[in-house]
């Protein structure tokens, strides 16, 4: 039997499928539509663009020197390294023009713009001494300015302190569950985290094997199926042809980061 464990807006329920489903289409269909938490396997995740497993993440190797004691501080990190030779992004918007299976194009909160709404955020910041306007950059790669970086090492380090030292405890938090949404095709599927981005990746640098993800409106879609590109959203209207939004969904699948990024040594 599986349980509720929230409530959420309206008469809409949170069902707890832990322990008895770990396919996310399995899970809605179960969950008849509405929200649903599962255990996701590691090797079944994406987060920040790169595999939940993957031994050369730049924000997990971090974390793991972090925790060795080797590496105290965003200057001479695998983070900044990363930073420095992986720099997609030209604008501060860069990359976030939407997605072809997204109907709506939302402000992203990975860009300094949107991480400053965030409490934690602006704390660090504050205790920093920096300025809004010293702060600019996109998480999920470079440039980024020196203080982005160092806001962002010291939230994934408090993050893991807080974590490794008292669990997670999502009912009592506010923060609560990691959220996402599931790609599928032929039996297969990844799960691309949301929200929780900072706590999967703290959870996985503490060798969780699972992820309790939360799936379910109102965010995306919660199965996006390779096989239904042509009603895809940004598809229809044309911001993506069929063959750019296909080596998209299919980039999910992937192992290695885009950039095949490998901290420095390897």
């Amino acid at each position: 039997m599986f349980s509720i464990f929230r409530k959420l807006v309206g008469d809409k329920v949170t069902l707890d499928l832990r322990g008895e489903v770990e396919d996310p289409v399995e899970g809605w269909r179960r969950a008849a539509g509405g929200p649903f938490l599962i255990d996701v396997p590691a090797a079944k995740l994406r987060v920040l663009d790169f595999w939940g497993g993957d031994p050369h993440n730049p924000f997990i190797v971090t974390l793991q020197e972090y925790a060795a004691g080797r590496c105290m501080e965003y200057k001479g990190s695998p983070l900044e390294n990363f930073y420095h030779c992986w720099q997609p992004f030209s604008g501060e918007n860069a990359g976030d023009a939407g997605s072809p299976w997204r109907q709506v194009r939302a402000q992203s909160k990975n860009t300094a713009e949107g991480r400053l709404k965030r409490h934690e955020f602006r704390e660090i910041a504050r205790e920093l001494g920096v300025a809004p306007g010293e702060i600019h950059g996109h998480i999920k790669g470079g440039p980024v300015s020196q203080a982005f970086g160092e806001i962002t090492f010291r939230r994934l380090a408090r993050l893991y302190d807080s974590i490794s030292r008292d669990g997670f405890r999502p009912e009592s938090s506010a923060a609560r569950y990691p959220t996402g949404f599931c790609f599928a095709h032929e039996g297969d599927h990844r799960v691309s985290i949301g929200s929780g981005k900072h706590r999967v990746t703290v959870m996985l640098a503490l060798g969780w094997q699972k992820i309790p993800v939360e799936l379910g409106p109102p965010k995306l879609p919660v199965v996006i199926r390779r096989e239904e590109v042509d009603r895809w959203p940004n598809v229809r209207s044309g911001r993506y042809s069929r063959d750019e939004a296909l080596g998209l969904f299919d980039e999910m699948f992937r192992r290695q980061h885009p950039s095949g990024w490998k901290k420095a040594g390897d």
